[in-house]
């Protein structure tokens, strides 16, 4: 099983398309993680809008920075193998499968 970690700060340009592609490729029983690291625009709102039990978001209360939001992130995941994913990262069709073969 695998954890995905996303560190966010105003992302609301791309998340929705990010967890669309990641969603698209990993298993059932996979997670993924975003920290929000405070954000001032829709970036939580459009996570909360995307319905699946496979995402998990947390919010921090003051903005702590990237670094200290992805430990937060990696501290939250549930699963041994971890992947950092930044909050604009689209993930090619072929990304999963290319890090679990490997």
């Amino acid at each position: 099983m695998l954890s995905v970690v996303i560190a966010t700060y105003n992302g609301e340009e791309y998340i929705r398309d990010q967890i669309d592609s990641i969603l698209k490729q990993i298993s059932k029983n996979d997670e993924i993680v975003v920290v929000d690291d405070n954000s001032i625009d829709n970036t939580v709102p459009i996570l909360e809008s995307l319905k699946t039990s496979q995402l998990r978001i947390y919010q921090s209360d003051s903005n702590i920075g990237h670094a200290q939001t992805f430990n937060r992130a990696i501290g939250l995941a549930s699963n041994d193998l971890i992947l950092l994913c930044d909050q604009d990262d689209i993930w090619l069709p072929d990304k999963y499968s290319e890090f679990i073969s490997s």
